[in-house]
């Protein structure tokens, strides 16, 4: 019951998105700007305040990717978890933009952490992707360390701003780097940690 609710509020949330243009001040900061235009339900992610970029690499005025949580109330005294929830801003005229769902990063017994952001070709066209690396900490009796994941999104299709971007599922899973660090008397390492390792295999796969 509680992930069907939470998958018909990213439905109604990214439905709403479409149709919404939204402004930004002349002296506007692109942290204020994310603050103000926090969809309903989510909070600006203090913890991700470094993370608020621009990118030119779909759009010629820079689009401003943020980041918001979903707070998880839960009964009877448990701890409150929550999730990390990304979002794209691309221009659409003199400081006009609209809002595009990235992913929801969830919360995997900790705080998901967007480590790096980047772009890169991971599929058959000449535009590049976007790559997003999150971590989570693992700390549990015999496991002691980092989970890694990669997660690459289509580019956005020029003169088309969908509600989402695409997640590419089976090349993300190729360039994910797994656990890293002690399990079961047992050291791991990863072997996608940045950047640079990402985008090196991605070469040595023919993107």
């Amino acid at each position: 019951m509680k992930l069907f609710l939470f998958q018909l509020f990213l439905l109604v949330t990214s439905l709403s998105a479409t149709s919404q243009i939204f402004t930004k001040g002349n002296d506007e900061s692109k942290i204020d700007f994310i603050k103000k235009n926090a969809p309903v339900g989510l909070s600006f992610c203090e913890e991700l305040g470094n993370q608020m970029i621009e990118t030119r690499e779909w759009s010629v005025e820079p689009s401003i990717i943020g980041f918001y949580t979903l707070t998880h109330k839960l009964p009877n005294g448990e701890i409150d978890y929550k999730d990390v929830l990304g979002y794209l801003y691309v221009p659409i005229g003199s400081k006009k933009y609209k809002r595009v769902f990235i992913d929801t990063f969830e919360n995997e017994g900790g705080y998901a952490q967007i480590i790096s952001i980047f772009h890169a070709n991971a599929d058959s066209d000449t535009s590049r992707e976007l790559g997003v690396i999150i971590r989570w900490q693992e700390k549990h009796y015999e496991i002691s360390g980092i989970f890694y994941e990669t997660r690459l999104y289509d580019n956005l299709q020029q003169g088309a701003i969908a509600s989402k971007l695409t997640y590419l599922k089976k090349i993300s899973e190729k360039v994910s780097g797994g656990f890293d660090g002690y399990q079961k008397g047992k050291t791991l390492l990863s072997k996608f940690k940045t950047a640079k390792e990402v985008k090196a295999r991605l070469k040595k796969l023919g993107y």
